[in-house]
C-alpha cells in the first residue's frame, strides 16, 4: 500500500493533493461538529387548530363549480349592505315607512343641492338669460312672488297689439266713446230712480 501511496504521489499532481488535504481537514472539523460537543436545537412544539366538526360534512346544494359571484344576493353584489332585511310595503311598520321617507327626502336635497351647484357653475361660465338655468331661474322667482297673497299675475289681453299711429288713436277714440255712453247710461238709470221715487211718497 505505501508503494502504491508512493506512486500515486510521484504520478499526481501537486494541486490534487493540495485538495485532498483541505478536504481531510474539512471532514474532520465537520465531524467534530456533529459528533463530538454539537447539540442539535430542540424541535419546537408545534400549534395545531383542531375544529370541533363532524368527520363527514353534508353536500352544498349549488355545484363546486360555480362562482362565488354567482352565489351572492342581488344586494351584496352592489356592494352596500343594508341594515336589517329588505321588506314590502305591507310588511313595513310606521318607524319603517318614516325611516324610508327622510331617506327619500334626504336624497332629494342633495339632489337639489348639486343642481343648484351645478347652475351656479353654468352661469358663471355663461351669464345672461341667453343661459337656460338663469331662464329657469327667473321663472321660478316669478312663480315664487306669484304663489304670495299679495301678488296677481295680470292676464295678457286677447285684443290685438296696435301697430299704426291712425289704429291707436281710432281704438283711443272708441274707449272714450264707450266710457261716455256708459256714464249717460248711468245717469239715465239714476233719473229714473228718482222720478219713480218721488211718485211712491204721499
Amino acid at each position: 500500500a505505501s508503494v502504491d501511496d508512493k506512486e500515486r504521489q510521484e504520478t499526481e499532481p501537486a494541486l490534487h493533493v493540495e485538495v485532498r488535504s483541505m478536504l481531510h481537514s474539512l471532514f474532520n472539523k465537520l465531524d467534530a461538529l456533529s459528533n463530538y460537543h454539537y447539540t442539535p436545537r430542540p424541535v419546537a412544539p408545534e400549534m395545531k387548530v383542531i375544529s370541533n366538526v363532524s368527520a363527514i360534512t353534508m353536500e352544498e346544494v349549488a355545484p363546486v363549480t360555480v362562482a362565488d359571484s354567482a352565489l351572492l344576493a342581488p344586494q351584496e353584489v352592489k356592494g352596500k349592505k343594508q341594515k336589517g332585511e329588505l321588506k314590502s310595503k305591507e310588511e313595513m311598520t310606521d318607524t319603517d315607512k318614516k325611516r324610508a321617507r327622510r331617506l327619500k327626502k334626504t336624497r332629494q336635497r342633495q339632489r337639489q343641492r348639486d343642481r343648484l351647484r351645478a347652475a351656479k357653475e353654468i352661469s358663471k361660465i355663461n351669464p345672461g338669460l341667453g343661459n337656460k338655468y338663469s331662464k329657469l331661474r327667473a321663472e321660478k322667482q316669478v312663480l315664487d312672488v306669484t304663489n304670495n297673497n299679495n301678488v296677481t299675475m295680470v292676464e295678457e289681453s286677447k285684443e290685438k297689439t296696435v301697430k299704426s299711429s291712425t289704429a291707436f288713436f281710432n281704438k283711443l277714440q272708441d274707449e272714450v266713446k264707450n266710457q261716455i255712453k256708459s256714464k249717460t247710461t248711468l245717469k239715465k238709470k239714476k233719473n229714473k230712480w228718482n222720478i219713480t221715487a218721488k211718485k211712491l211718497k204721499l
